[in-house]
């Protein structure tokens, strides 16, 4: 093999290692070049069409179960049974990000069923039916989710456990 044939193999060889390397950092690269916007709940209601398809974080509860996974705003916890209260918006957990932290979140045993819940911090790409608000009840099929229920979603890119003074 010549010098020049060499060169000609390891050039495209480096490429391709520098373009997979950069595919397999590609979520770190977007959160640098395009961090996600810090938003409340309240945000969402108001400016889902700015955020549409775009990154955000925000804190808030993680409920997961057999045909259950949203992110509320609030839940209540009485007699051990718990509620989700506020706006909730569906998880649609594309990465399963949601099975690696499992075991780190409280769970209540319901009809021989299993709930997880706890108090998250989650980055993730913002969706929104055009017509149908978060807060609204929608007409069953036409949102996302379990029976397309829930009018929002996000698809979770990062997941943290935050403390909480929950049962």
């Amino acid at each position: 093999m010549t010098k020049k044939s060499r060169i000609l193999f390891i050039i495209p060889l480096i490429i391709f290692l520098i373009l997979g390397f950069l595919y397999w950092k590609s979520e770190w690269l977007i959160m640098l070049f395009w961090p996600p916007k810090e938003v409340v709940f309240e945000d969402l209601l108001i400016k889902e069409d700015e955020l549409q398809e775009k990154s955000v974080v925000l804190e808030g509860f993680l409920l997961k179960g057999e045909k259950l996974s949203i992110f509320t705003e609030k839940i209540n916890v009485e007699d051990g049974k718990i509620k989700s209260t506020g706006a909730a918006i569906w998880v649609e957990d594309k990465r399963e990000l949601i099975g690696k932290v499992l075991e780190n979140l409280k769970k209540e045993e319901r009809m021989e069923k299993i709930i997880y819940y706890g108090k998250v911090r989650l980055a993730g790409q913002f969706f929104c039916q055009e017509k149908w608000k978060c807060d609204e009840e929608i007409e069953e099929g036409k949102g996302y989710g379990y029976l397309g229920a829930y009018g929002c979603q996000i698809i979770p890119t990062r997941i943290k456990i935050l403390e909480w003074g929950g049962n």
